[in-house]
């Protein structure tokens, strides 16, 4: 990846981190997930073909409430700060094609099911 792209990147995030809010309803439905839910969620993390080693992305998760259930949701961003963060607010992008340089997961913890893909096509 060439520095550009890496700068365009990392200008996304902060961009998310900084200006995403959520609605004071969707307050009313945020949790925080604990190390133990995220360590048991990446155990059961398979990447997609295409991506990184895990070790090698920002992993941001943060927990809403969906029509009644906890689900924790994450991005996982390459090029970004490494390692695990716990956050209050979702991030997302709009639809780039990053690629695998940007993966979305949406695990729901009571049923320990996961979901997890690449974004855009590419």
């Amino acid at each position: 990846m060439n520095h550009k792209k890496k700068m365009r990147g990392a200008s996304v995030l902060i961009a998310f981190l900084v200006c995403v809010s959520a609605s004071p309803d969707a307050a009313e439905t945020n949790w925080s997930p604990n190390s133990d839910q995220i360590v048991r969620l990446e155990k059961k993390l398979v990447l997609p073909r295409g991506a990184r080693p895990l070790r090698d992305y920002g992993r941001y998760y943060w927990g809403t409430t969906e029509k009644g259930t906890r689900v924790i949701h994450g991005a996982l961003v390459w090029g970004q700060q490494i390692g695990t963060h716990i956050i209050n607010r979702q991030i997302f992008q709009k639809a780039t094609d990053q690629g695998c340089d940007w993966i979305y997961v949406w695990y729901e913890p009571a049923k320990d099911m996961i979901s997890v893909r690449c974004d855009g096509v590419g």
